[in-house]
């Protein structure tokens, strides 16, 4: 369904965009273009960048959440 795709997408692109992951940021906003134009011969490559980009990203906030956790102890 492009019009949920294109809205995960968006909300991702978002939160990443918080965290200056622009790669992530970048992958998201291919998926919500998949999403809007129904290119579904690029939502697997799409799909993959995504999950790579945010891979890269979870060690920095698992890093993050963990000192976060120790400072408030």
């Amino acid at each position: 369904d492009g019009a949920k795709l294109r809205t995960a997408a968006h909300t991702l692109k978002g939160m990443v965009g918080t965290f200056a992951a622009d790669d992530a940021a970048r992958a998201a906003a291919r998926c919500e273009r998949v999403g809007k134009d129904g290119d579904w011969g690029e939502a697997d490559a799409a799909g993959d960048e995504v999950e790579a980009a945010v891979g890269r990203l979870l060690p920095a906030l698992e890093s993050l959440a963990n000192g976060a956790a120790v400072a408030s102890s």
